[in-house]
């Protein structure tokens, strides 16, 4: 990945802590809730939905 993209060792450093820092966030944020488990099922599947973002199909992730 480092020959191919602008990805070097520090700026991969930087972009994964911003990751998990995220992560962290929602965590916390998730924690926070106090919604019952039904209500919140329903509310991450209609944000996923609403998302648009489709799920992985079969051989989307083939090796090259």
């Amino acid at each position: 990945m480092q020959t191919d993209t602008w990805l070097v060792l520090t700026r991969g450093g930087w972009l994964a802590s911003a990751n998990y820092l995220g992560y962290m966030a929602r965590a916390l944020i998730a924690a926070s809730v106090r919604w019952p488990a039904s209500l919140q099922l329903r509310a991450g599947l209609a944000l996923l939905l609403l998302s648009g973002r489709p799920g992985p199909r079969a051989g989307a992730y083939s090796a090259r």
